[in-house]
């Protein structure tokens, strides 16, 4: 998958932001690992951007949406970045928090 091209450039660092949190996610939503409930609210947002990235044709727009509604949780975010928590956890929370302030800029 390649990043859409964006005449304003803002669509690509999101784009690539938005990828970074699936691989993320990736590792902490395994078959062999089961996440803290906390998590579970993030499954389907996750899976509605993971689609919406991977259309064809790309709709930035739906892809900005399905971002926004993944972020939309601050609590969550800054809950996994807490450093009590696993270091998989702690780098979903981070890249959540990476796509968020991507979003906004």
């Amino acid at each position: 998958m390649q990043p859409p091209n964006d005449q304003a450039g803002t669509w690509e660092g999101s784009w690539l932001a938005a990828m970074t949190v699936i691989k993320s996610a990736q590792r902490v939503f395994t078959p062999d690992n089961r996440p803290p409930s906390e998590l579970i609210p993030l499954v389907e947002p996750l899976s509605r951007l993971g689609d919406a990235l991977r259309a064809t044709p790309p709709d930035p727009e739906e892809s900005r949406r399905r971002a926004a509604d993944l972020v939309a949780d601050r609590d969550l975010i800054t809950w996994a970045c807490r450093p009590d928590q696993p270091r998989d956890i702690r780098e979903l929370g981070a890249t959540l928090a990476f796509l968020s302030m991507k979003l906004t800029t």
